[in-house]
């Protein structure tokens, strides 16, 4: 049985970009793992896109969604929504 710890009330609760990064990048570090933000030239450059992980080896994954990332790694709640 999955329990739902939402807040009484609350439909839905914002969680802005900054805070979800903070999240993943926690949770990624403990595997050895990171997340970085590519600036507009690296996209262009090489095929990053906005966000990609890292190992020690070099890039791992190019064109990272933050949003599934964070739901596959369930550190977005059902009731929490990434902000606009």
């Amino acid at each position: 049985m999955l329990l739902d710890f939402r807040p009484f009330g609350c439909m839905n609760v914002s969680v802005t970009e900054p805070i979800l990064i903070a999240r993943i990048r926690r949770a990624l570090r403990k595997a050895g793992e990171d997340l970085y933000g590519a600036t507009t030239e690296q996209q262009r450059a090489k095929g990053l896109g906005k966000y990609y992980l890292i190992d020690s080896k070099g890039v791992i994954e190019k064109n990272v969604d933050i949003r599934i990332l964070a739901r596959e790694l369930k550190l977005l709640r059902p009731w929490e929504t990434l902000s606009e």
